[in-house]
């Protein structure tokens, strides 16, 4: 039938077989092994799969090294071959501790010097102080996006682009602040700041208790720590000359990969993207990628859809055959914190590979809850399958593309590690829905979960497979390289891609953009305050 549901009718049921092995450790580095199986393959001998004349199968393994292996063997009586396998435990980091230098140390005040106050009295005090305070936070990786500063008080917002762990990056800033700001300064802010200034949450000190704890375990100074919404303290502070507009670059190479396609189990092309960001001022983020194809096989999927829905995406294949350059994304995005715990996001453009239009978001998220609550509303307008600027026409093969879509999301954090978000709402081709994911996420930065989504459309409808699901890893830079990378790409299986609980892809979504300056995710990664 259209399968991927539970068949329990099937279970213990049909013909027993035996299926069994033996494996000897000839040294501590070559194993023999053996195995029988009573599966004749019938099916797969008809099909011209593989030969089968034998029921014992043989291998000879060599262990290079941990989790390095070399293997020969021999399968059914007709066939020999050799394997290279290469396995990683994302529990063993390869340079653990990491690779980046150490930070400076605090510097501790001298005995009176915080009744020294006419430094505040001073009209230029404040801009006297930013270039000193930029230079040394972008030493550090972070970026000055703004300053207030009085006689006992400094309010700090920064980004972070380069530290995985949000405590990282607050307590080298808390840091260079006992540097730079004169003695009397006391309590220090530190609001984070996203997508062109957007604040997020503020940390707050006192800097008594940082001269005092620096070389105390870390979790008396996340007790010591006060944790705020960012338009606290009289909201985020004045960006500083020259903030905005900033443009930030890269050119990289990448990859698109095409899995379980029945004509070729893994297809791919690698391309080049250019992608850039402009910040435009506080909020305003002018957003683009465009790529162009080096080599590959994506444009030899034959593969056409029998899709009984709207083909919102079974038509992957046609945008794959399209080589030449295209626009991967274009979009102007304006964030906004609208109330002390309610972020908001309004996104125009082109939003991904086959869609465009408008989308409006807004979040609850309190800094120091587990729970958050959004809403999401899209209009959208099919893409042209060169990549280009053109538009298409919302009628497809098996019915019309509706223009609208959204959905209402929960998410929550269970603790040890545990995420769960559900959504529920209208997806790409009007079907109406829920879907329900779990993800593991790890003090290191990786991340395991499953998703499956249940809509109104029947199994029968929907086609092979009979609901989306699938499950996604993540896998940061900073495990591999051993540096400091906020970047952690993530990877999607699905048994293949139908129609039916199909979302539209959007950058820059606000939970996730939201979520490492919330309280509990600082207080993971905390141990990496002081480094």
């Amino acid at each position: 039938g259209t399968g991927g549901n539970v068949d329990t009718s099937d279970w213990f049921r049909g013909d027993i077989g035996v299926f069994g092995g033996l494996a000897y450790d000839i040294t501590d580095k070559v194993t023999f092994g053996v195995e029988y199986s009573s599966d004749g393959y019938d099916f797969e001998q008809r099909a011209g799969v593989f030969k089968r004349s034998s029921s014992v199968n043989f291998s000879l393994t060599y262990q290079q090294a941990d989790e390095v292996n070399v293997r020969l063997y021999s399968l059914y009586g007709e066939e020999v071959g050799i394997s290279l396998s290469f396995g990683l435990n994302p529990k063993n980091a390869l340079f653990p501790g990491g690779q980046e230098e150490a930070p400076l140390p605090v510097a501790v005040r001298a005995p009176g010097a915080t009744r020294d106050l006419g430094w505040a009295d001073q009209p230029a005090a404040r801009d006297d102080l930013v270039p000193p305070l930029r230079d040394a936070l972008a030493a550090d990786g972070l970026d000055l996006v703004g300053l207030d500063v009085s006689g006992t008080v400094a309010h700090v917002a920064i980004h972070n682009p380069t530290y995985g762990q949000t405590a990282q990056a607050l307590g080298r800033t808390a840091r260079i602040m006992t540097r730079i700001l004169p003695a009397s300064v006391e309590t220090f802010h530190i609001t984070l700041t996203e997508k062109a200034g957007l604040p997020t949450s503020t940390v707050s000190f006192g800097r008594t208790d940082l001269e005092r704890l620096e070389h105390a375990p870390a979790g008396e100074a996340l007790a010591a720590a006060q944790f705020s919404s960012g338009l606290r303290h009289g909201g985020p502070p004045e960006p500083v000359a020259d903030r905005f507009p900033r443009f930030n670059w890269s050119i990289a190479p990448f990859t698109r990969i095409s899995l379980f396609d029945p004509e070729n189990p893994a297809r791919g092309d690698v391309a080049l993207r250019f992608q850039g960001q402009y910040e435009l001022g506080r909020g305003w983020v002018l957003d683009g990628g465009a790529s162009v194809k080096l080599f590959g096989n994506l444009d030899n999927t034959t593969q056409s859809s029998n899709s009984r829905l709207p083909r919102v995406r079974s038509d992957a294949a046609v945008y794959a055959r399209e080589d030449g350059p295209r626009l991967d994304w274009l979009t102007v995005s304006k964030y906004g914190q609208i109330a002390p715990d309610v972020f908001a996001r309004t996104t125009v453009g082109y939003f991904e590979q086959m869609y465009a239009g408008v989308s409006a978001e807004a979040l609850w998220r309190p800094v120091s809850s587990r729970l958050a609550i959004g809403g999401e509303v899209n209009y959208v307008e099919p893409r042209a399958f060169d990549g280009g600027f053109d538009l298409r026409s919302r009628r497809t093969v098996s019915g019309t593309i509706p223009q609208v879509n959204g959905h209402l999301s929960a998410y929550y954090d269970f603790g040890n590690g545990f995420h769960g978000q559900v959504d529920a709402g209208r997806y790409l081709a009007g079907d109406w829905g829920v879907t329900i994911g779990l993800d593991r996420e790890f003090e290191n930065g990786w991340k395991i979960g499953a998703f499956a989504t249940k809509t109104d459309v029947s199994a029968q409808d929907f086609g092979e497979g009979s609901f989306d699901k699938g499950i996604r890893i993540t896998a940061p830079v900073s495990w591999l390289l051993g540096k400091p990378s906020r970047r952690a790409p993530t990877a999607v299986v699905r048994s293949l891609t139908r129609d039916g609980g199909q979302r539209l892809n959007v950058r820059g979504r606000l939970y996730e953009i939201t979520r490492p300056s919330r309280q509990t995710d600082v207080a993971d990664s905390w141990g990496r305050f002081w480094r």
